[in-house]
This record gives structure tokens, C-alpha cells and sequence, in this order.
């Protein structure tokens, strides 16, 4: 269990980096760093960890909350983006109508 432990706060600590890269709209280092995270991740998936102590247990469920908060600033930062592509997708439209006047 010992190693487990090890993992997850990894985890938990990459995770919370993850959060602060967030806030900082550093979206490149938040992907880099959800790599990291997916393959310590991965590792505890192959050896089908069950059973927790009470620390990583608590540690797991911040790490599930930090997640809620950085899914929740790249769906809003996702919606920016895409309102961003759609304003200059219709200032193009406006352009190419107006110089085909």
C-alpha cells in the first residue's frame, strides 16, 4: 500500500499543479502535465489497486474535486474559445461580403 500512497500523492501534486497551470491559462503546461498524470494513473489501473489507506483515500477524493475544478475551467476556456473562432469566422463572412461589393 505504501507504494500506492507514493503514487497518488504524485497524483494529487501533479493534479494541483495541473489546477494552478489552469487559473494561469498556461493550457500547454496543463496538457504536458495531464500526461504525466494519465500515466501514474495508468500504473495504478495495471495493478488493479483496490484498497486504499485512510490518507489516500483522502488524498483520491481532493484529487477527484481539484479534477472538478480544472474540467470546469477548460469547459468555460473551451466555450471562450469557440466564441473567439465564431466572431472572427463572422468578421471574415463581413469582410468577403463587403469587398465583393
Amino acid at each position: 500500500m505504501r507504494v500506492y500512497r507514493e503514487t497518488i500523492q504524485k497524483i494529487h501534486h501533479i493534479s494541483d499543479e495541473m489546477l494552478n497551470f489552469c487559473k494561469a491559462s498556461e493550457w500547454d503546461k496543463m496538457l504536458i502535465a495531464e500526461k504525466d498524470r494519465q500515466a501514474l494513473l495508468n500504473t495504478l489501473a495495471d495493478n488493479q489497486a483496490t484498497e486504499f489507506d485512510e490518507v489516500s483515500e483522502k488524498l483520491l477524493q481532493e484529487i477527484i474535486s481539484i479534477n472538478a475544478e480544472i474540467e470546469n475551467m477548460s469547459r468555460q476556456e473551451m466555450n471562450e474559445c469557440q466564441q473567439q473562432y465564431n466572431d472572427i469566422q463572422n468578421n471574415k463572412n463581413a469582410i468577403s461580403a463587403y469587398s465583393s461589393l
